[in-house]
């Protein structure tokens, strides 16, 4: 049976990397952050195979990415004819195509057009991004190296955006220094709608903004 794990260098993806066997895989598909993303996985010594796509066109001023993990799935399974394809979803994430309801339906796709059973799978979606991180029997210290950051400066993560604040959070209430200050901005913009997320999440912002 032929497991893709597709990794970003971000927590949730590296931990799985390092819990499940498998083929790690990054798909390159022209993201502003690829090389950052890819240094992190590197210097976490991730055994990562690279899938390089070129001629892809969008808005990167968007966190959503309109079709991303239906996209990644499908070359995952297209490259590797896979039996299951690992993503790394969450309890508490907030993407409409990040759910446990969305990747059954990838897998019904995938399997319909791929001649046999395909499984898009997570295997964290009892758990909150804090929770991953508070559970994980790895070195914790090495989570402080992932890197996730939608407008990174150079090669350092910009501290101003929501996948900054999320890693932050997470990895600060799970008393890991995480190298990076977010900014008031940042903050102050998720104190207005923390309420839209996941009780855990909830809780661990407050605790990090009462910290500050």
């Amino acid at each position: 049976m032929e497991r893709v794990i597709l990794v970003s260098g971000g927590v949730d993806s590296y931990i799985m990397s390092q819990e499940f066997e498998g083929v790690n895989v990054y798909i390159d598909f022209g993201q502003p952050y690829a090389q950052q993303e890819l240094q992190a996985l590197k210097s976490l010594q991730v055994d990562v195979s690279i899938i390089t796509l070129r001629g892809y066109k969008s808005n990167f001023n968007d966190v959503y990415i309109p079709d991303r993990n239906l996209f990644f799935a499908c070359v995952a399974e297209m490259y590797y004819n896979a039996d299951e394809i690992y993503m790394a979803g969450l309890r508490d994430d907030n993407c409409k195509d990040k759910t446990e309801e969305e990747f059954r339906i990838m897998s019904e796709i995938l399997t319909r057009y791929a001649n046999k059973e395909v499984r898009v799978i997570s295997p964290y979606w009892h758990k909150s991004k804090g929770e991953l991180i508070r559970d994980y029997q790895g070195d914790k210290s090495k989570l402080a190296y992932t890197f996730s950051c939608y407008a990174p400066r150079g090669n350092e993560p910009c501290g101003n955006c929501p996948a900054c604040l999320r890693r932050v959070i997470a990895l600060e209430t799970n008393h890991i220094d995480s190298r990076l200050t977010l900014s008031d901005e940042i903050v102050s913009e998720y104190q207005t709608k923390i309420t839209e997320y996941d009780a855990d999440r909830q809780s661990r912002f407050v605790a990090y903004k009462n910290s500050r």
